[in-house]
């Protein structure tokens, strides 16, 4: 072919490419750099690209909770530790955010349950556990649409995994992908329903790690596949993360949600993530973020505070 081109114009094809992703290095940066956060227009700029990316983005997301199985462990010791360091508790946060970032890119895709092989094979994996387990509504939230992107095809997978689970973030986990599902997917509502009830029943008489926090999170679940869809914003809630009704202003990155607790008892004797989910799947994948790149500082978390929220997440087992 290149004989067929003039040495000019080839010159010129290969500059084009050379720009070319020179640009598209520079437009993901914000999304896969260590420690940078992107604003809204910095992910719109990438998610407009979202139908011929969407695959590599959710494959190169799940390829990350491999390593943050890796550090997960380092990052908790350290964080315990009476020295005191973070190096490892940064990293994994950092990490744990990038692969946000990623799931959200693929977020409005339709997901197909042969996405999931790597994790399926896991008795206890779900889409959102990688994001659940860290303890902050901003990467629930992250999990929320990723659950409710693969849809109804992972309701037996959820439900299996609340079977198998004994531990209360893995159960607060599995009820929350199932509403999530169930909430973005009218249809199957009472189905998931249902099961939850049915599941809960099995659940009070099994031993589990904290009695109270199942209780409650079962409840939770439960009343929110209950409600009405014009009763599920709860106004405490919205106001105890920072978010507006209609996910305007920064959306869903208020400094509140880098920092609370999904598994948190809110005002309305619910956890938090469950008041809060309808909001969190109503929004679209460029609210997850703040309006300007001047808002992002708002967001950033100090060493105190990532070693608090790791030491408030499961330990890796």
């Amino acid at each position: 072919m290149d004989h067929l081109l003039s040495a000019d114009l080839i010159r010129q094809v290969q500059l084009l490419t050379v720009k070319s992703r020179d640009h598209a290095a520079e437009l993901l940066a914000p999304m896969i750099t260590p420690g940078a956060y992107p604003s809204r227009s910095e992910f719109q700029s990438v998610f407009r690209w979202s139908a011929l990316i969407e695959g590599f983005s959710y494959a190169l997301g799940a390829g990350l909770l491999a390593r943050l199985d890796d550090l997960r462990e380092p990052a908790r010791v350290e964080a315990c530790d009476d020295l005191y360091s973070s190096k490892a508790v940064q990293r994994y946060y950092e990490l744990s955010h990038i692969m946000a970032h990623l799931t959200l890119m693929s977020s409005d895709a339709t997901v197909t349950p042969e996405m999931a092989a790597p994790g399926a094979c896991q008795e206890k994996w779900t889409p959102s556990l990688g994001f659940t387990r860290e303890r902050t509504v901003w990467l629930a939230a992250a999990g929320a649409k990723s659950a409710a992107a693969f849809g109804p095809a992972m309701i037996e997978f959820y439900v299996h995994a609340l079977g198998a689970s004994r531990d209360a973030i893995r159960i607060f986990d599995a009820l929350f992908g199932l509403a999530a599902i169930a909430l973005r997917h009218e249809d199957v509502r009472e189905r998931v329903l249902k099961a939850v009830m049915s599941q809960a029943e099995i659940s009070a008489r099994q031993p589990v790690d904290d009695v109270a926090a199942v209780v409650l999170a079962y409840r939770s679940a439960i009343d929110i596949l209950k409600c009405h869809p014009r009763d599920r914003q709860v106004t405490a809630a919205l106001a105890r993360v920072g978010w507006k009704a209609d996910n305007e202003g920064d959306g869903l990155a208020s400094p509140e949600a880098f920092r609370l607790d999904p598994m948190e008892v809110g005002q309305d004797g619910k956890m938090l993530g469950f008041s809060v989910l309808p909001s969190m799947l109503s929004a679209s994948p460029g609210q997850h973020y703040p309006r300007s790149k001047s808002r992002v500082f708002r967001l950033k978390l100090s060493e105190k505070e990532l070693s608090r929220i790791m030491r408030r997440a499961w330990p890796s087992s």
